[in-house]
Order: structure tokens, then sequence, then C-alpha cells
């Protein structure tokens, strides 16, 4: 029996969702928005509410949840919050055409999209996205809540904090950290570490 689910957020990362979810284990039954008129479909799935919904959709027994926005990670960590004290859980979304070592360590509510690697003992905290085509080496860690673009390549054993984005395409060198809530500007190639709250980015990289 599948297991129902809701998506949060109809932009267009919710697309790359549904077309990345296994849909032989999830329905998905709708999605929930507060931007998007009610009953307009994304990719064949409905829009049926906004925020303000999810309770009664939790208490009508649907248990799960993927919050579909990463382009703001402020945003993205309230819903997170609102929609865990609900009670709601968070899959692992896994395109079919990534590759994962087994010696990989993933966390809670991670998604992990089309063509993408995550390398030998890597470790991906609670809620992280890499995204397409994106390189997580062996033993780099990314903290939760943060976002591997598009093409972006973390090296052997660098590591990324908390609520950070690391723009597509851009180059963490091997064991270089960056810290939490820091944005990597898009065709970046970091040298260095980055402290916590900077922006960066160039070749090399530096301070905005």
């Amino acid at each position: 029996m599948k297991e129902k689910v809701i998506l949060v957020g109809a932009g267009g990362h919710c697309k790359i969702i549904i077309e990345s979810i296994d849909q032989s284990k999830y329905e998905i039954i709708g999605i929930l928005d507060g931007f998007t008129k009610k009953g307009q479909a994304i990719c064949g799935i409905p829009v049926i509410g906004t925020d303000e919904d999810a309770d009664a959709i939790f208490n009508s027994g649907i248990k799960t949840a993927v919050i579909t926005i990463v382009g703001n990670l402020k945003i993205r960590k309230k819903l997170l919050a609102k929609y865990k004290d609900i009670g709601f859980n968070f899959p692992n979304i896994i395109h079919k055409t990534c590759y994962i070592s087994k010696s990989a360590v993933l966390g809670n509510g991670v998604t992990i999209l089309a063509n993408s690697c995550v390398n030998a003992e890597a470790r991906l905290e609670d809620y992280v996205t890499v995204n397409t085509g994106a390189i997580v080496e062996h033993e780099a860690i990314v903290k939760e809540n943060s976002h591997i673009a598009p093409g972006a390549i973390l090296l052997g054993a660098s590591k990324v904090g908390s609520d950070t984005m690391i723009g597509a395409r851009s180059v963490l060198k091997q064991q270089v950290t960056v810290g939490d809530n820091c944005v990597i500007g898009a065709g970046s190639v970091v040298l260095k570490d980055v402290q916590d709250e900077k922006v960066v980015f160039g070749n090399p990289a530096k301070e905005k």
C-alpha cells in the first residue's frame, strides 16, 4: 500500500520533486501553496489548499510531507519547523539515476536529485538537498537544511554548515569548511574556509 504524501510549495522545485519521488511507494495527494489558486494543477498534481489547512490534512490521516521550497532557506526552515510541530514525517527523496555510496550516511528528509553523486563516507544531515548533477565527494559533510545547487562539487572532506546555499556549478576545494547561514555564489571556486553568515563569490571566491 502506498504512503500518502502532501507537497508544500508549488514552485519550480515542486515540479522536480513530483518527477523524482518514487511513485511506487508514495501517492501524492496534493500541494499546499499560498500563492497558487486552489484547483490549479502542477505537473498533474492539484493545489488543494494553503499552510492553514495543514492541521486538518494531518488529522485526516496524511502524516508525510515534503517541503518543496529550496530557493529561500529561511522560509524552508520555518516551514520545516511548522510541519514538524504538527507531527508530519519527512521522507528521503532519491532520484533513480543518482549514485549513493553504501558507506554514505543520510539523515531524515534528504533530497538527492537526478545524476547527482554522494561518495564514500559522505554525510548529509537532515533536510539537505543535493540538486541535479551535484557531487558530494568522499568524507564531505553537509549539515542540516543546506542546499547544494545543480552542478556544484564538494571535494573530499569539505564541510558545509547548516542553512547554507552552495550555488550552481561552484566548487569547494578539499578540506575547506563553509560555515552556517552562508551563500556561495554560482560558479565560485572556494579555496579557503568561509566563516558563518558570509556571502562569497568569484574565482577564487571572496567576501561580498
